[in-house]
């Protein structure tokens, strides 16, 4: 250096993991940010990473970051023992043409958390006759993707009774990538009224630790139907059938079929008929099912709104009593 001592620049390092709660042998960031007088640039300078032990775990160059300082990160796979690990960064003391700058260490820690697991259920029907046996499906999915065949479930009454327990099958549902699913069947309460199940699956240990998931649904009972009614859904301009229509007649549930036509068993009593969707004008009145019954309702477009006000030509859908 020509005889002449270096000038020491002093150099700040922080580290930060992202996330900082993650899950058991799932990726982690690790990334070294260091700062110094604009005059030296430490691009270049190699950042080595150490885990709690003080075992090299891999290393990057400095690189200019565009808010400031330089930077230097690394992916590393996270533990699958749960727990809290503390990580390290090293910048080495380096000396260059008369110019150096100190070494530096910064420490960071991070928790490993259980993979969580969510459940799901479907093909609940709206309303079941009190003490019928009845079939849902139930889904469970890793946080992180994991196989979850053949881990066992049950379905608790409201009482905490087991009512259905089973295994996830081998296969995933059609269209997701890791929803495990199963075929449940039931018998439902004997009293016509809302009860609240639950749906379980406990926490697993082996290997990568996943966490219990819990889902609660309802399961509506009612009386056994003695009527039936008939909804035909068309279009009121031209009277095509229309798919897709929902109804809500209390507690049931129906859709219109591609000829336009939902039968509906119910029992016998006064509701209100909603019918909605496929962007026509929503039609709401009172349903007498105290006999069978037939209706056609001619569902209207539903025009778009301006400036907050109704449109000028708007029709409304109707409803025609059918013999």
């Amino acid at each position: 250096m020509n005889g002449q001592e270096s000038v020491l620049f002093p150099v700040s390092l922080s580290l930060s993991i992202s996330p900082q709660e993650v899950d058991a042998g799932a990726e982690l960031t690790l990334k070294a940010v260091a700062e110094c007088p604009e005059d030296y640039d430490l691009s270049g300078d190699q950042i080595s990473f150490h885990d709690a032990a003080g075992r090299e775990i891999g290393s990057a160059p400095l690189a200019v970051l565009e808010e400031d300082g330089f930077g230097a990160e690394i992916i590393v796979t996270a533990p699958v023992e749960l727990g809290e690990y503390g990580y390290s960064a090293v910048l080495t003391a380096a000396e260059s043409d008369g110019v150096a700058h100190a070494g530096a260490r910064a420490e960071a820690r991070c928790s490993v958390k259980a993979h969580d697991a969510y459940l799901n259920a479907w093909d609940v029907p709206w309303a079941i006759t009190a003490g019928d046996a009845f079939s849902f499906h139930i889904g469970l999915k890793c946080s992180c993707g994991c196989n979850l065949a053949n881990r066992s479930f049950v379905v608790r009454d409201q009482a905490g009774t087991v009512v259905a327990s089973g295994r996830l099958g081998d296969a995933v549902w059609p269209g997701t990538s890791a929803l495990y699913f199963a075929e449940v069947q039931a018998v439902a309460p004997a009293d016509i009224s809302l009860h609240q199940w639950m749906v379980e699956s406990a926490g697993s240990n082996s290997r990568i630790a996943h966490a219990p998931g819990s889902l609660a649904m309802r399961v509506r009972t009612v009386a056994a139907p003695d009527r039936e009614i008939r909804i035909e859904a068309v279009d009121r301009e031209n009277g095509a059938p229309l798919e897709g229509i929902n109804l809500i007649v209390g507690p049931y549930r129906a859709t219109t079929g591609g000829d336009g036509v939902a039968q509906m068993r119910v029992v016998g009593d006064h509701y209100v008929l909603h019918a909605s969707g496929l962007q026509r004008m929503p039609y709401r009145d009172h349903l007498d099912a105290t006999r069978p019954i037939g209706l056609r309702l001619l569902m209207a477009v539903e025009l778009p709104q301006e400036h907050f006000m109704p449109p000028v030509n708007q029709k409304p859908s109707i409803a025609e009593v059918l013999e």
